[in-house]
């Protein structure tokens, strides 16, 4: 629909690094904000639904945004240029009621919103060309009459334009101008803020061309030794066509929601267990994270099926998460780390809180010493390369891909004490 209307085109900037990776070979990444609801009068979300998009569209520029394609293939590569073009704010474009309706639906029904949330996000947001997505925000209010606590507003957000909190801000908005008794117009913002990877300073200066070129080496080398090492089965989201020649690297597969929370409870008591432990937040829950999926690729009879886990109540771990007599070579662990190329394994016998220890230290450690910062753009120059070895290694990977960057081969944690986390 983009490319069809006349809007002014402000801005155009290439995207680069991890932008560029959530829409690369016609992938894409969606990331969802969700409001619950507890009151019953819900009307107010949609009674003035295109005077708050709107109003949205002026004050953030990445909402009037759309990422755009170019592709070459030949038997070689398949170079691709993407881009993201910043439309102008068009009053009389944007007051069209077929152009507002692409921001926004409504749901009214008994389904489950997380079952909505996750189909939203496994939509291909794409042209059938695949060289453009617009809108790169969509807002969906789901409606339960008979029981309004299950109402919901959601917010579905195209990866490659998220900056880490502009989905948040924008939904607090869109609450504001629904509650609000009068109208007030917003001014238009032209501002967009820029990659992450232009924000991010290149450290070693002049010795960054070496050690880039080492590091290219180093991770294509891992890269190999991990192929095809996760007892992981993916689905395609199309599985109709198996072999669409649109991705020529990788098939779209299907994003399941691993974990759910419908309160902040859960996160509170988590923290104050931290707190216990001389800990921050996210060592120990990413320790959660990886005992929990450790266990979930497992299930008794559902092997190659990851199933949901509702972490918006107190689960006693050890409960979850039973000792078993899986051999090393059938054990798969997470590790979440803070932007780091080493995929190196993690000791058999360590603990939950060690393990937490572990986590948190190696974050801490690589916040302070500039290895972020560093790894951004080695990371970078890697997605930038189309003729690196890391897209052939996804491409002829049946299972995990992306997850590769991930997942290792790890053994299984063992938990020394009861917890309720």
């Amino acid at each position: 629909m983009a490319n069809e209307l006349n809007f002014y085109v402000l801005k155009t900037i290439e995207l680069q690094g991890v932008e560029k990776l959530y829409c690369l070979h016609g992938n894409w990444s969606s990331i969802i904000h969700i409001a619950h609801f507890s009151q019953t009068n819900l009307s107010i979300l949609k009674e003035r639904i295109h005077y708050i998009i709107k109003q949205l569209l002026k004050k953030h520029p990445r909402l009037r945004s759309r990422i755009r394609v170019i592709r070459s293939f030949d038997s070689q590569t398949n170079n691709e240029k993407h881009l993201l073009d910043l439309f102008d704010y068009d009053e009389e474009l944007f007051s069209r009621t077929d152009i507002l309706q692409n921001f926004y639906s409504f749901y009214s029904g008994q389904e489950n919103w997380m079952k909505i949330a996750e189909n939203l996000s496994n939509e291909n947001p794409y042209n059938k060309e695949l060289t453009y997505i617009f809108p790169l925000f969509h807002f969906k209010l789901i409606f339960n009459e008979n029981s309004p606590e299950n109402s919901h507003l959601i917010l579905l957000t195209n990866h490659s334009i998220s900056d880490g909190q502009s989905g948040y801000i924008i939904l607090h908005d869109y609450l504001t101008l629904a509650t609000q008794n009068e109208c007030v117009e917003w001014e238009i913002n032209r501002n967009l803020s820029p990659n992450l990877i232009d924000l991010t300073e290149k450290p070693y200066t002049f010795l960054y061309p070496i050690l880039s070129k080492l590091c290219n080496i180093v991770y294509s080398c891992q890269m190999k030794y991990l192929d095809n090492k996760l007892p992981t089965k993916s689905i395609l989201i199309n599985s109709n066509q198996p072999n669409d020649k649109r991705y020529p690297y990788i098939q779209p597969m299907r994003t399941h929601f691993l974990f759910t929370s419908c309160s902040n409870d859960h996160y509170e008591h988590l923290r104050s267990i931290c707190h216990k432990q001389n800990l921050t937040l996210h060592g120990p829950l990413f320790a959660c994270l990886i005992l929990t999926i450790q266990y979930l690729f497992f299930p008794k009879f559902k092997r190659d099926i990851l199933m949901n886990f509702d972490i918006s109540i107190d689960y006693n771990m050890r409960n979850r998460l039973l000792l078993n007599n899986y051999s090393l070579k059938e054990i798969v662990g997470f590790y979440i780390g803070v932007n780091s190329i080493d995929l190196s394994d993690i000791s058999v016998n360590m603990n939950f809180w060690s393990l937490a220890n572990y986590c948190s230290k190696e974050t801490n450690k690589k916040l302070s010493d500039g290895e972020v910062s560093f790894n951004t753009h080695i990371f970078s120059n890697i997605i930038n390369d189309d003729k690196n070895d890391f897209f052939h290694l996804m491409g002829k990977s049946s299972d995990g891909c992306l997850s590769e960057m991930n997942y290792s081969n790890l053994v299984q944690f063992i938990i020394l004490q009861q917890l309720f986390i």
